[in-house]
């Protein structure tokens, strides 16, 4: 029954929420993308949960603080 509430859900929504929608998409998939590429998301090679949360967070947090500084000063890529 919440498929059919979702599907309908979406036909009522207005174009600027699309937008939003995708726009928001978009950053987290840009997000992860630059993580891979550029901190290395995916070369910790722990086991453990807490060390591999670690990792990831440390990662993206990285990118993050990267875009905040190109932002703050300016830097188009």
């Amino acid at each position: 029954m919440s498929a059919i509430k979702t599907i309908l859900r979406l036909f009522f929504v207005c174009g600027k929420d699309v937008y939003d929608i995708y726009r928001t998409w978009f950053q987290i998939e840009f997000c992860f993308r630059d993580g891979h590429q550029f901190t290395g998301l995916l070369d910790c090679h722990a086991r453990d949960e807490k060390a591999l949360d670690f990792a990831y967070n440390a990662s993206l947090a990285a990118v993050n603080i990267t875009k905040a500084l190109r932002k703050q000063t300016n830097v188009v890529r």
